[in-house]
């Protein structure tokens, strides 16, 4: 008998076939694929009308109509330069995934995953028809009045809701987005809000609140195969960063993974709050670098939104949840999205926010808009209340003062910090300029200072940040600015003792627009006292020159690296005095019937510079004069700005390096001992070496006597300087790497000879296109642009040169390129050592001052 139950159940749910299951002919597989449009085409052709909409940083978005269900989805793929690499591929594949698995309407679906013959990895999503939140954003500013009609205040507030709901899902299940901004919310044309763009998209599996057993997994054989100890492949490296830079938290600015958590994507919620309050792009100035947006993020320096936007009558509510959501501090954001969203939604039904605690009267204010019939009851509470209201400010201002204890607290401990760091500095400088310091002491009293500096501005930031809640809560005494002045006066101080002259800057800048008042004290005081802080602020320094022959004229250049120098302008005769813009500059020294001196100066608006210019009685021929005074040597260090700083006498340097002419005027001179020894030996084509001239002294091809010696040893080039001394009476010998680089870069510590960027074409090395002409080098001053600022030719290519042996070891220091070597060796700082012959070094001279040079 047949089962009842099953009988029931076809009769009420299930789907009953009534047709004659034999009327119709069979399809086949390969006839079904060809009706639906399938092929066995595995490439990005299967689809149909591609277009492209979205063009990423790694990725590319496209529209496309799949056949099957003849429906328009997005498609993404990776650029061609990255379609390879497994990290990028691995990122690539964790993105989809995670979109995939957090199922939220207001986060894009994910279709499929899959790859591509053609193109690699790729997946599809819902083709979500609309523009961005930012340029609806951006249209509002513009005064787009059909974008200002349509989002409202409260409209754009329902659209952040919206992101913050998706994102507040995600982290339920574990997931942080780390790059929220406008331009990844979009907003559908009826309606939809999507948060989109997952690719920086990083996993926390200890706050994934899914299912035991059902944890999202995005883990790939690829990220198992990555040699990294973090168990999140994608998540940045300690030191690196990834994401947004105006968007970014202060922690993820500064590269700490560890601490990226829901949180991070909290503040980026604030920043975007921000730009819809503001209509600004950004919490930060609109023309502002990146590294200026990345060091004021790290330090919280951006404007209130209704200071930024006064005229939009920014709420005080929204402002506080804006940012209490943006704290610099961590523990200061709201805990959870949730908690942002609470307090969002509270300002929107007239309730109050936990980020904000407003006056008696506006919280009656508020309790009428949420009940517009006030009954008479409510009238009379409302005078009760004016009559208490008097006690409830002096309870307030009670309140007040209680939160300057903190505010003292914290200016207490900074203090303290301060002074040590003061003394750090102070023993740091004094056995930088005994020499008496080793690497390892060096970076450890740095890494001391450095913590001290964060110790005092933790500190006196958390000082600053309860002084403003004051501010903000109408609370107006000269106490709170008195302790504002006090904290910027010691970190004004600090940076210029320091010299880090763009952090004075930055400084003032966000003092001035804080507080007027206390800006003004602050630099009334430094002028009361001569102190440098108006010419920091200007960028301007106080320059006074002299030279051991008065009233010689001088002119001046500015340097600015990789472009070509201006016409030269006349200051005046010596001595004298004058303001010049911060930077780099040439002053020329110009004397009747004498050559012109030339003497590069870096002006720092620190403090004033005085610059004392040697001139020599006469200069030897086919020299240049390296005048005395300091400049920057070697990779300089940021961890202390004068680390990398020398002063060096006089000297006179060779123009041109070597020639062969020159050098075998030496040679013809030696006993034949010596001429064995000291001559210049190169490879043939079997490999063996041969001499480069006969023994009378006459050059082989392809050598010509105008170019640079080349095959000797090191010893060769030193013995002659030797005879070069002994035939002139001039002391002759080869540079110290000091004086071989500073004749080079001269003194701003530029990375090549011109500037900060390599030109390939300005020096002969093996990247030039017309190397393949020099096998043995060019003439000397074959290539005009190859000169370093004090004149001296070839410094960047054609040649590598010997300098003096260091004390410690046998080898031989080599400075500059050559035509067999690559852009790495043009460096003014680099260097290699040798102790043989090699076909690409020879060397040039240098002759000491002698004593009565003035």
């Amino acid at each position: 008998m047949e089962d009842r139950s099953a009988i029931f159940d076809n009769l009420t749910g299930g789907t009953v076939l009534v047709e004659d299951l034999n009327s119709d002919r069979p399809v086949s597989i390969e006839e079904l694929k060809r009706i639906l449009g399938l092929t066995s085409d595995n490439t990005i052709g299967r689809y149909q009308d591609i277009t492209t909409i979205g063009l990423g940083g790694i990725g590319t978005v496209f529209s496309a109509r799949e056949p099957v269900l003849n429906r328009e989805i997005a498609l993404k793929i990776l650029r061609p330069a990255y379609r390879n690499n497994t990290k990028f591929i691995d990122g690539f594949i964790r993105e989809a995934r995670a979109t995939a698995q957090i199922d939220h309407p207001n986060i894009v679906p994910v279709h499929q995953l899959g790859v591509f013959d053609d193109v690699g990895a790729y997946f599809t999503m819902k083709r979500v028809i609309g523009q961005t939140l930012r340029l609806v954003l951006k249209k509002i500013d513009a005064g787009d009045r059909e974008y200002q009609r349509k989002y409202s205040l409260y409209r754009l507030l329902e659209i952040f809701l919206s992101a913050c709901n998706g994102v507040a899902f995600a982290h339920s299940k574990g997931i942080i987005h780390r790059d929220l901004k406008p331009a990844n919310i979009m907003l559908g044309d009826y309606g939809e809000v999507f948060v989109m763009d997952w690719g920086l998209v990083k996993y926390q599996a200890e706050n994934d609140s899914s299912e035991a057993g059902k944890k999202i997994s995005l883990d790939t054989e690829l990220s198992e195969n990555n040699e990294t100890d973090d168990p999140d492949a994608t998540a940045t490296h300690k030191g690196s960063i990834s994401g947004t830079p105006a968007y970014m938290a202060p922690e993820q600015v500064a590269g700490l993974s560890d601490e990226i958590d829901s949180q991070t994507d909290i503040y980026s919620l604030g920043a975007i709050l921000y730009s819809i309050l503001t209509g600004k792009p950004t919490p930060f100035p609109d023309n502002a670098e990146i590294n200026q947006v990345l060091q004021q993020a790290v330090n919280g320096d951006f404007l209130p939104p209704r200071r930024r936007a006064p005229r939009r009558k920014i709420p005080r509510e929204l402002e506080a949840i804006c940012l209490k959501a943006m704290a610099r501090v961590k523990s200061d954001r709201y805990p959870t999205v949730q908690a942002l969203i609470g307090d969002v939604r509270n300002f929107m039904d007239n309730y109050p926010v936990s980020a904000y605690s407003p006056p008696p009267f506006y919280r009656f204010t508020k309790l009428v808009r949420r009940h517009p019939v006030v009954p008479l009851a409510l009238i009379i509470a409302f005078f009760t209340a004016l009559g208490v209201f008097t006690a409830l400010r002096y309870e307030q201002i009670a309140q007040f003062e209680s939160r300057l204890i903190p505010a003292n607290h914290n200016i207490f401990y900074g203090n303290i910090a301060y002074e040590r760091a003061l003394n750090t500095y102070s023993q740091l400088q004094q056995k930088l300029k005994s020499d008496d310091i080793s690497e390892e002491q060096f970076l450890q009293l740095a890494e001391q200072l450095k913590v001290q500096q964060t110790e005092f501005e933790n500190f006196y930031e958390s000082a600053l940040e309860l002084l403003s809640q004051l501010e903000m809560a109408g609370y107006d005494s000269a106490g709170v600015t008195s302790s504002i002045v006090e904290i910027y006066s010691r970190r004004l101080n600090y940076y210029t003792l320091t010299d880090n002259l763009a952090m004075v800057r930055q400084l003032a800048d966000r003092l001035r627009k804080r507080s007027l008042d206390a800006y003004n004290t602050i630099i009334a005081a430094d002028q009361a006292q001569a102190g440098p802080l108006r010419d920091i602020i200007a960028e301007e320094c106080q320059v006074s020159i002299n030279t051991s022959v008065p009233e010689s004229l001088i002119f001046y250049q500015q340097l600015i690296p990789d472009q070509p120098l201006e016409a030269a302008t006349q200051l005046g005769t010596t001595p004298l005095q004058t303001v010049l813009p911060e930077g780099s500059y040439l002053f020329l020294v110009q004397l009747p019937g004498k050559s012109v001196i030339k003497y590069p100066a870096s002006l720092r608006s620190s403090k004033p510079v005085e610059l004392n210019i040697e001139i020599p009685a006469n200069i030897p021929n086919n020299t240049v004069y390296i005048p005395a005074g300091p400049f920057s040597f070697g990779n300089v260090s940021n961890l202390l700005p004068n680390n990398g700083n020398a002063t060096l006498p006089g000297y006179f340097i060779g123009r041109y390096e070597v020639t062969f002419a020159e050098y075998l005027e030496f040679w013809r001179r030696q006993a034949p001992k010596d001429q064995a020894k000291y001559m210049a030996k190169f490879p043939d084509a079997d490999r063996q070496y041969t001499d480069a001239w006969d023994a009378g002294g006459e050059l082989r091809s392809p050598f010509a006597p105008n170019m640079p010696v080349t095959g000797i040893t090191g010893e060769a080039a030193e013995a002659y300087c030797r005879w070069r001394t002994k035939t002139t009476g001039l002391r002759y010998r080869l540079p110290t790497p000091q004086e071989w680089e500073k004749a080079a870069r001269g003194v701003d510590g530029r990375t090549y000879i011109w500037g900060e960027q390599f030109q390939p074409e300005a020096a002969l090395t093996a990247v030039h296109k017309s190397s393949g002409q020099f096998p043995f080098g060019a003439p000397v001053n074959a290539f005009p642009q190859d000169r370093s600022i004090y004149g001296v030719a070839d410094m960047c290519g054609n040649v590598r040169e010997f300098v003096r042996k260091p004390n410690h070891g046998g080898l031989y220091v080599v400075k500059g390129a050559s035509f067999k070597t690559d852009a790495g060796f043009a460096r003014c700082a680099a260097s290699t050592h040798t102790g043989d012959s090699e076909t690409d070094i020879g060397f040039r001279y240098v002759i000491e001052l002698p004593e009565n040079n003035k």
